[in-house]
């Protein structure tokens, strides 16, 4: 893809990467700013007459597809990550998905029907699936260990702000009675993602890719000028400086052979399995239940005009400004703990707002404006379950929002890291997509049960995490490899082997860790230069 402009941006305009830290993250950001924007901008107009007049009243499982084609596409995301992972560096793909982005927000624009809109989100959805594994794996492979929880919070908080501020332009856009109103919202979607295909020219590759794929002197130089601009008041926390030898020493050992069935294997299910049920832990805890169906849940508490709106928007205002708090603490605290701190509770709180629903609720007949409501809930029992889910959010966003993914990325093994983070992901996604499509189905058929449902599902994955996971906060590579069983002797020498190779003198032992917890790529065969220095 050497031909198309937009993937040597920085080669073409001669523009030398940054390589600070903060301005990293500030520009990955914006790509995390991008995927939030899609979660509200379709929820608002769903009962809208201008969104109906223009497309028709959809029925249940029409609005669960509506709704679900943007996790449905994320799954897929997951599965093209996989397929492109040895293909782009980290910096290609993020202009790779950033032009997916700009293509579904261009067929949402010009969209005259409902399949139209579908696609349009499904299309998005590609770009978030990729980025949802893609951030944190760029993200571990240039952070330093104890900077990653500070960067993925932050990225995380930026998603959460595009929630809201996408929340409220749809709601300020109803003012136009026609069909310029979603359109126009849609539309807005594109400028972010300008802007962070503009700034992606300073994005420096991971030196992690670049040596798993032969191209150790630039690896060399990004690591080398990385460690040189991160300056820590902590003086131990210094990023090593690594010659080609330690970048090849680090990054290669036992990677070349791996496959999807060796995550079932000896010494690595249990790792798989866990990391599978923590990204089930997080859909099932209902979060995106509540994220994209608390205008349902508005209905069935009887809230209409503004105060239907202002109780909608509550949740995605709590979600962001508590998204900023775990900045503070997430790299002083174990992983499974906060997973733990967080799961129990919401599952207690689940089954509350079901047992309210049931106590307080009735069946009625659904409404024109939206098919999938038949159970409203008395004047007593509303404010009670709104609080409810007030709360649930924000436990929610202390503790799971962040916390799964770095805890499902240390979990694993070293030589597992690229592909079962990626298959982890898509078992998070398939859920998600599962459970958002089925969402509408589930109020018309189970009612006040769905949220019992939720509850009880989340408890049965927690008693399993706290009394089956360990604990993965400071532990280094070799030991969470060794969980579970050795490494075979073939892959405790593949690295000897490798200085034997090479001309370079041995080297004294340096930190295995400069960045933390690794999301490794595809082993790239090409070790000529290496060879050849």
């Amino acid at each position: 893809m050497e031909w198309f402009p937009i993937y040597n941006a920085g080669k073409l305009c001669s523009i030398e990467p940054t390589y600070q830290l903060t301005s990293i993250n500030l520009i990955i950001s914006i790509a995390t700013f991008t995927t939030g924007m899609d979660i509200t901008s379709l929820i608002v107009f769903l009962d809208k007459p201008q969104f109906l007049n223009y497309f028709g009243v959809p029925n249940a499982l029409e609005q669960g597809l509506l709704v679900g084609s943007n996790p449905m596409g994320a799954l897929l995301g997951c599965i093209l990550y996989a397929i492109l992972v040895a293909r782009m560096g980290r910096v290609t793909m993020f202009r790779f998905g950033t032009l997916l982005w700009i293509v579904g927000s261009i067929i949402g624009i010009t969209s005259v029907a409902l399949w139209m809109v579908v696609l349009s989100r499904l299309i998005k959805g590609l770009t978030v699936g990729m980025f949802s594994i893609l951030v944190v794996a760029y993200a571990s492979e240039v952070f330093p260990k104890r900077g990653k929880g500070k960067a993925m919070a932050f990225t995380h908080l930026t998603h959460t702000a595009s929630i809201v501020v996408i929340y409220y332009a749809s709601v300020w856009s109803t003012v136009l009675k026609s069909h310029y109103s979603f359109k126009l919202v849609w539309g807005v979607e594109i400028i972010p993602s300008l802007i962070f295909l503009i700034f992606s020219i300073w994005l420096p590759e991971s030196p992690q890719w670049l040596t798993v794929h032969g191209n150790y002197s630039k690896a060399e130089a990004v690591q080398n000028k990385i460690a040189e601009t991160y300056k820590p008041n902590n003086k131990s926390l210094v990023i090593p400086k690594l010659n080609k030898i330690d970048l090849a020493t680090l990054y290669g050992d036992g990677i070349n052979n791996f496959r999807y069935i060796d995550l079932f294997r000896r010494n690595c299910w249990r790792q798989t399995l866990m990391g599978f049920s923590l990204q089930m832990l997080v859909q099932v805890s209902g979060v995106n239940f509540l994220m994209f169906y608390i205008i349902y849940i508005c209905d069935m508490l009887g809230l209409e005009g503004k105060a239907k709106t202002f109780s909608a928007s509550v949740p995605y205002f709590i979600n962001m400004i508590l998204s900023s708090l775990p900045i503070t603490y997430l790299d002083k605290v174990g992983r499974r703990d906060i997973t733990a701190a967080g799961s129990f509770p919401l599952c207690l709180i689940m089954i509350a707002i079901g047992i309210f629903m049931a106590i307080d609720g009735h069946e009625v007949e659904p409404e024109v404006q939206n098919l999938g409501v038949n159970w409203v809930v008395n004047a007593h029992g509303g404010p009670i379950i709104l609080g409810l889910c007030f709360l649930f959010i924000s436990i929610f966003a202390l503790t799971l929002s962040c916390g799964p993914w770095i805890y499902t990325n240390e979990l694993l093994p070293t030589r597992a890291k690229p592909k079962g983070f990626a298959l982890c992901m898509l078992t998070g996604w398939t859920v998600n997509f599962i459970l958002t499509l089925l969402g509408p189905l589930m109020i018309l058929h189970l009612k006040w049960a769905t949220f019992v449902l939720f509850g009880a599902m989340t408890f049965v994955i927690s008693v399993f995490v706290v009394a089956l996971f360990p604990e993965t906060k400071d532990l280094d590579n070799d030991v969470i490899d060794n969980l579970y069983g050795n490494y075979n002797q073939k892959e405790k020498n593949s690295c000897s082997k490798l200085e034997k190779a090479s001309s370079y003198p041995a080297t004294p032992k340096t930190s295995t860790e400069p960045f933390g917890p690794i999301i490794m790529n595809e082993f790239d065969d090409s070790s000529n230069e290496l060879k050849s220095t």
